[in-house]
């Protein structure tokens, strides 16, 4: 858990000016409840990764790594870029205020197991060693790095009990139970549209040193992956396609380090150690798995393009997949793996509907919801919340690292 938040915490470095003689135990105060500035830099260090990416949307031209440079000779969206990242962060703290008040106001209920789970995670991930987070955190714990930042338990935990307090109240709206529930129409639709069932075959052309293989070993895959996919579509067992290919890398394999001897020497008494393409299994030798029903959904993956971003090398392929017609395997080529890849129908799979319902409604909701809870909180701020500006100007954020 501390990983992912520890991810954002390292986004920007603090410069804590120590204001003498005042109280800067707290961050905010609503009527007598005084939030702790570690909440604040929680949600500090997350616009500083907003105001990065306005920044760059803003001045595109600007290099931020030549010497001298500073965020602070610079406005966003006519505000000093510290003040838009102290405002930003206020607004965040007020989220989450406005969520844990819609929580408590709906009566919905976070349970004690939930909130143990998360102290047990925080305590677990305290200790651990920072050092995998770069080498000038070698030697101190996360814990630790935590506390240099001005962040505590209390305050991270408060901070991920009302994150996922937050996940919740939008499913108590929009949710099948909610509110203002998504009809089963419009969800399925997303459903159907933005995501993708699918199964691969994953056909390496590549050597062990990552160089593409013979123009005759080329050909002779290429050849083995359109006999895979003409299988596919003749109907048979996925697994079982699979199997002609793995059974065929294990013999390159064997032949390569010349364990194939054996083969050579009598092929017709090959059958007991061998699965030949046109072998139903009455020798079912060495084949544990023969007796078992096969797995109807053996292979499936269930994907989303907004999971990928173009970097990725797999952004092709989902890419290629979402193009796909339902049920027409093709041999999909790339310059280091072929495919044998097979788009399925995603609404014949009602079993996953209770599975992946809330998380679909979640990202057709997510912005709607996220609009609601902003608006709320700038009411909040105006007319609620009063800002301790001692600690919000002993906690600046100075630089982006």
């Amino acid at each position: 858990m501390l990983k992912k938040t520890i991810a954002v915490i390292l986004c920007a470095a603090l410069a804590l000016s120590l204001t003498a003689c005042a109280d800067t135990t707290y961050s905010v105060k609503v009527g007598d409840r005084k939030i702790a500035p570690g909440v604040f830099i929680l949600c500090q260090m997350n616009a500083i990764v907003e105001a990065d990416a306005l920044f760059i949307e803003t001045y595109p031209g600007v290099d931020t790594t030549v010497k001298g440079f500073k965020f602070e000779d610079y406005e966003l969206e006519g505000v000093k870029f510290i003040d838009w990242v102290n405002n930003r962060a206020l607004e965040m703290t007020a989220e989450l205020l406005v969520t844990e008040r819609m929580f408590d106001e709906r009566e919905l209920v976070f349970s004690a197991d939930k909130e143990t789970e998360i102290k047990n995670s925080i305590d677990s991930d305290w200790t651990q060693d920072a050092g995998e987070m770069g080498e000038q955190y070698e030697g101190k714990t996360m814990g630790a790095l935590f506390k240099s930042r001005g962040i505590g338990k209390e305050s991270l935990k408060f901070y991920e009990v009302t994150t996922q307090k937050g996940n919740m109240l939008l499913q108590s709206i929009y949710g099948a139970d909610g509110t203002e529930p998504v009809s089963e129409t419009e969800w399925q639709e997303v459903w159907a549209n933005d995501y993708a069932r699918g199964r691969i075959i994953y056909i390496s052309i590549t050597d062990d040193y990552g160089s593409v293989v013979s123009e005759s070993e080329l050909a002779e895959l290429e050849k083995l992956g359109e006999e895979l996919v003409a299988r596919l579509k003749a109907g048979e067992d996925f697994a079982a396609v699979e199997k002609i290919y793995k059974d065929y890398v294990e013999e390159k394999a064997a032949a390569a380090s010349g364990d194939d001897d054996d083969d050579d020497d009598d092929d017709d008494d090959s059958d007991d150690d061998d699965d030949s393409d046109g072998d139903d299994g009455d020798d079912s030798d060495g084949d544990d798995g023969d007796d078992s029903e096969p797995d109807e959904y053996y292979g499936e993956f269930i994907i989303s393009m907004s999971q990928f971003s173009e970097d990725d090398e797999a952004f092709s392929l989902a890419e290629h997949i979402f193009s796909m017609l339902p049920n027409q395997p093709e041999l999909y080529k790339t310059e280091e793996v072929y495919y044998v890849a097979e788009r399925l129908d995603i609404l014949e799979r009602e079993d996953l509907y209770d599975t992946y319902r809330d998380g679909v409604i979640y990202g057709m909701k997510r912005d709607e919801f996220t609009e609601m809870i902003n608006l709320k909180a700038k009411e909040m701020l105006a007319s609620e919340i009063e800002v301790n500006q001692d600690a919000v100007k002993r906690y600046s954020p100075r630089k982006l690292a």
